[in-house]
């Protein structure tokens, strides 16, 4: 028994000289750990104990199916630097996850925004390759029928969940508070024209009108969208509220807001005219900004060259 013992130390070793291996039977934890400890410079690798190479871990203790006992070596952390590494962790979690869900709310929006307003602008193209262009519907009607007919044969060629009439509830919601801080007058609002639910949930209210700055044609319509529907969201204009504008001729304008002055400012002053800036630029850096279109880190937002605050 002494024997294999024995040929089974010089094997686990890697071979060699085994005549200085005395052989030994296990009595207690408390003596085999203080051989172990003796040994451990020479026993299979001493190079392990040469340089850098000290061996700092524990000894873990097997017995096999012959009775025989082998050793191998196991790595932990102590509670000291687990605790080091888990609140290191949980301060750049703290610092980076605002930012990430900010990020990615933002995101969410844009995208919703953007297939808003292609769905939009299908839904008017088709209604005028059906029914002629947009002032041609619009001409010699009274206000009520001018609203009536823009609604009817455009929500024609998109998907309603839901229709409300001018001045009802049920497809806006009645927190008129936020919107009006851009400024807007209370028969401008959403509530005040034709609206629906389309199918993904979103509010959509119908404005035809004539021209102004914004649109210099007799065919000019807005579309107020709020992306997240009547039961969620702010109702903030640039940041669930947006406007779009079109004309006969160009349909839907992306950069409306930029012809003029007053429409840039109201963007960072207001968040009015601030779906011109996402569906240009692709980002809602604009709600960072102060009114002034200044960024936190110093850069000023001009709708020309800098058009993110990054």
């Amino acid at each position: 028994m002494a024997k294999n013992v024995g040929n089974k130390t010089s094997q686990l070793c890697g071979g060699g000289n085994t005549s200085n291996n005395a052989t030994f039977r296990v009595k207690s934890l408390k003596s085999n750990l203080m051989f172990l400890l003796s040994r451990i410079k020479t026993f299979c690798h001493p190079e392990l104990v040469s340089g850098s190479h000290v061996f700092t871990g524990k000894i873990l203790r097997f017995r096999n199916k012959f009775g025989m006992t082998s050793f191998k070596k196991a790595l932990a952390f102590t509670l000291a630097e687990t605790l080091i590494v888990m609140g290191i962790i949980g301060v750049v979690a703290a610092l980076t996850i605002p930012n990430l869900n900010s990020s990615t709310a933002d995101k969410e929006k844009i995208a919703k925004l953007n297939k808003i307003y292609s769905n939009l602008e299908d839904a008017v193209g088709r209604a005028q390759a059906v029914y002629g262009p947009v002032e041609e519907w619009l001409s010699g009607k009274t206000a009520e029928q001018k609203n009536l007919i823009f609604y009817e044969r455009v929500a024609e060629f998109l998907k309603v969940q839901k229709t409300c009439a001018p001045n009802a509830t049920g497809c806006f919601t009645k927190n008129q508070g936020n919107a009006l801080k851009s400024g807007l007058f209370v028969t401008d609002t959403p509530q005040a024209f034709y609206q629906v639910i389309l199918a993904d949930g979103a509010s959509v209210s119908f404005f035809p009108y004539g021209n102004d700055n914004n649109c210099s044609e007799s065919g000019c319509y807005n579309f107020y969208v709020d992306i997240d529907g009547p039961t969620k969201g702010s109702f903030t204009y640039g940041k669930d509220l947006f406007t779009l504008v079109g004309g006969s001729k160009d349909g839907l304008n992306k950069s409306w807001a930029q012809n003029s002055t007053a429409n840039k400012a109201n963007c960072f002053k207001f968040g009015s005219s601030c779906s011109s800036w996402v569906l240009e630029f692709g980002n809602m850096d604009y709600a960072k900004a102060d009114s002034s279109g200044k960024c936190p880190n110093g850069k000023v937002l001009d709708w020309t060259t800098n058009t993110s605050c990054k």
